[in-house]
């Protein structure tokens, strides 16, 4: 089994970082320390599957690479593969082996390309670094049923499928500067930004279910908090002492920039109406009593195109390599003898007709 887990969209093998994940993913059946216990289910029966499921150009890809394979990738994903539903099972076979096909194919593609021992090395060293401790290294490979010489032809595999693709691709993500500019126009709206102001703010936190009397209480509270500012009290030594809000109380209540649509609109309204250096009365919403200081204030702007340009680069140039990979992936695949004994996807169902006039 590949240590490096296939991906639907890109076979993990081009990874350029040997994830820690890719080592824990040999085992399927691990569950996810974050993930609550699914509810048990009983095993489905699943399609009956040939043995090879199919070949590419003359290679076979065995009915035993492909269900562990799917079962790693359902695995990763949390479900447990033999509690899915045939047909969604067959949907899932059929997706595993367009990844293991391209990976076949590659493998030979990329068979002369050059290795280090040294570059492998180095990315062992990122692993073990990853996972804290030689130990633990060890104990993963035992869990994947993985020895490490099998890990370093995985690397190897991975480093010189990654090269051999990245060496198809050279030059496809030129870009022309009217390119650029026309993107600029057509999203015109999305280089806008907003006003935006910067607030700090101290709460005192008021429960869902308050009553009258506990309402008073709280607001009493931020009272009190109010005249300790009002009298020359540095304001983010104050919210240190006093917030109830855990993610800004430790920064002297700072929320950083935002525009008003980020805020509920009572704060909003508040925080927007201030100017810079100014602190709110206390402010009611549904999470408490606030009491907000503008410490900054933004214009609302058009962002110029030469701000612009960089971004807009970054993001076609890595479309047009998201496009001239697909485009690879799919002449290697159209180029070579491909023979699928897997059982059909079943048709989807017709349209309903639509319903005639009355």
């Amino acid at each position: 089994m590949h240590l490096i887990p296939v991906s639907r969209t890109l076979p993990a093998l081009l990874c350029t970082l040997f994830a820690v994940h890719a080592v824990t993913a040999a085992d399927p059946k691990a569950p996810s320390p974050a993930a609550a216990a699914p509810e048990a289910r009983a095993p489905t029966a699943g399609p009956e599957l040939k043995d090879p499921v199919a070949t590419v150009d003359g290679e076979k890809i065995s009915r035993a690479d492909l269900q562990e394979a799917f079962e790693a990738a359902v695995g990763r994903m949390g479900a447990d593969p033999a509690t899915l539903e045939p047909e969604m099972k067959l949907q899932g076979y059929h997706a595993v082996l367009q990844d293991l096909l391209l990976d076949r194919i590659l493998r030979k593609k990329s068979a002369q390309i050059a290795v280090e021992e040294k570059e492998i090395d180095a990315k062992l060293d990122e692993i073990r670094k990853q996972l804290g401790s030689e130990e633990r290294f060890a104990e993963e490979l035992k869990n994947a049923g993985r020895t490490l010489d099998q890990v370093k032809g995985d690397i190897r595999t991975a480093m010189r499928q990654e090269r051999w693709v990245k060496d198809q691709l050279a030059g496809k993500d030129t870009l022309k500067d009217e390119e650029i500019k026309a993107f600029f126009e057509k999203n015109a709206q999305a280089f806008q930004v907003p006003e935006m102001v910067r607030a700090s703010h101290i709460l005192i936190r008021t429960a869902p279910d308050a009553n009258d009397v506990q309402l008073a209480e709280k607001e009493k509270q931020i009272q009190t908090i109010a005249e300790r500012i009002k009298k020359g009290e540095d304001f983010a030594k104050v919210a240190k002492e006093t917030s109830e809000d855990p993610g800004s109380k430790e920064s002297g209540g700072d929320l950083d920039f935002f525009s008003r649509d980020r805020m509920v609109p009572e704060f909003a309204k508040a925080a927007f109406e201030l100017k810079t250096g100014q602190v709110s009365a206390p402010v009611k919403t549904q999470f408490g009593y606030h009491l907000i200081k503008v410490t900054d204030h933004k214009d609302a702007r058009s962002v110029p195109f030469e701000e612009a340009k960089g971004r807009i680069s970054e993001h076609l140039k890595q479309q047009k390599q998201r496009d001239a990979m697909s485009d690879l992936f799919k002449s290697l695949q159209a180029g070579a003898k491909v023979e699928n004994f897997l059982p059909p996807l079943p048709s989807p169902p017709p349209e309903a007709p639509a319903p005639k006039a009355p």
